[in-house]
């Protein structure tokens, strides 16, 4: 599944597609965003009170890094199951040039961040996409709740960083 992926990208854009991945991902993982730096931390203090955020071994084996071949680890340009500092809530399940995908795994959803760079006419396009699998009854709830959050404060401040971040590496 990934050599056809990590295949499909030009050798000679591996580099800078990879850069961009990278960027995308600390930009993903450290909001720059006051409001959504604060909102962040709110919700790490609930859940760190609730206990939301430990991480059970029942939970950890759901992880999809288990999926992976030897193969799919060894073309994986990021150790599978690392982080970019301890305080990043998302673990690498696979780094190839021009596709990432990380995971994060909680009481309260199973999320999954896609970002992923193409070739096109004239320069490259950009994909970004977020995936939630159900991890107990309280998911539907809790995603109800931050629903307006993410859409209005954490994705646009999201998206306008990596675009930037983008814009200064390829100007």
């Amino acid at each position: 599944m990934l050599e056809n992926s990590a295949s499909a990208v030009e050798t000679k854009d591996a580099m800078s597609l990879t850069s961009s991945i990278l960027q995308s991902r600390r930009a993903a993982s450290v909001p720059q965003n006051f409001a959504v730096k604060a909102l962040l931390k709110t919700r790490f203090a609930i859940g760190k009170g609730l206990g939301w955020d430990k991480i059970a071994a029942t939970v950890q084996s759901s992880s999809y890094i288990h999926r992976l071949t030897e193969n799919d680890r060894r073309l994986s340009l990021f150790e599978p199951g690392s982080k970019i500092s301890p305080e990043d809530p998302f673990v690498t399940v696979y780094v190839l040039p021009g596709e990432a995908l990380l995971e994060i795994i909680n009481k309260t959803v199973h999320a999954f961040l896609l970002i992923a760079i193409r070739p096109a006419e004239f320069g490259y396009f950009g994909y970004w996409a977020v995936y939630i699998k159900k991890t107990g009854w309280v998911t539907p709830l809790y995603m109800w709740l931050i629903t307006p959050f993410r859409k209005l404060l954490v994705y646009p401040s999201t998206i306008r960083k990596i675009e930037r971040d983008w814009a200064r590496a390829f100007a």
